[in-house]
C-alpha cells in the first residue's frame, strides 16, 4: 500500500508543482 500510495503521490506531486510552477511563473511575468 505504501509502494501503491507513493507512486500514486509522485505524479500528482508533479502535476500539481507544474501547476503551481505556471502559476508563480505567470505571477512574476505580470
Amino acid at each position: 500500500l505504501v509502494s501503491s500510495d507513493d507512486n500514486s503521490s509522485e505524479p500528482s506531486s508533479v502535476k500539481k508543482n507544474s501547476n503551481t510552477f505556471t502559476s508563480s511563473d505567470n505571477e512574476i511575468s505580470t
